[in-house]
């Protein structure tokens, strides 16, 4: 006797299927990503996973779960890229004050040098 799996079991056991796999793909290529693909897709995925949670639960099917993993991942990936944005401004912001601090202090000791040679220059001229 062989037993038979109606498409409405097979439903749950490919999407589980397919979020493993794409979990895996995801997780794999995240080796050779830029820090902003690793944000936009981290957000995105994190979007995805709780917006599917939210729509399975709110909408009690899994055509909600698939609308809210997909809303979700959309949310989750804009607010990543977002804040990989503010983050690289912000370490640009850092990099610029130190970079101006240097050339202050470096215009400083160029100053103080020309006043050291000046003095040198006019000792040597009133005979010291």
């Amino acid at each position: 006797m062989q037993m038979r799996i109606s498409n409405s079991e097979k439903s749950p056991v490919r999407c589980r299927l397919l979020f493993m796999c794409a979990l895996l793909t995801i997780t794999l290529s995240a080796c050779t990503m830029t820090e902003t693909q690793q944000r936009t897709g981290s957000g995105a995925a994190l979007g995805a996973a709780i917006g599917a949670i939210g729509g399975g639960v709110i909408g009690g099917s899994n055509r909600a779960a698939l609308t809210g993993a997909a809303i979700g991942a959309a949310v989750g990936g804009t607010t990543g890229y977002v804040v990989d944005q503010r983050k690289k401004r912000e370490e640009a912001e850092v990099e610029a004050r130190e970079l101006r601090e240097q050339n202050r202090r470096m215009q400083e000791q160029a100053e103080l040098e020309r006043l050291r040679e000046e003095n040198a220059r006019l000792r040597a001229q009133q005979g010291y």
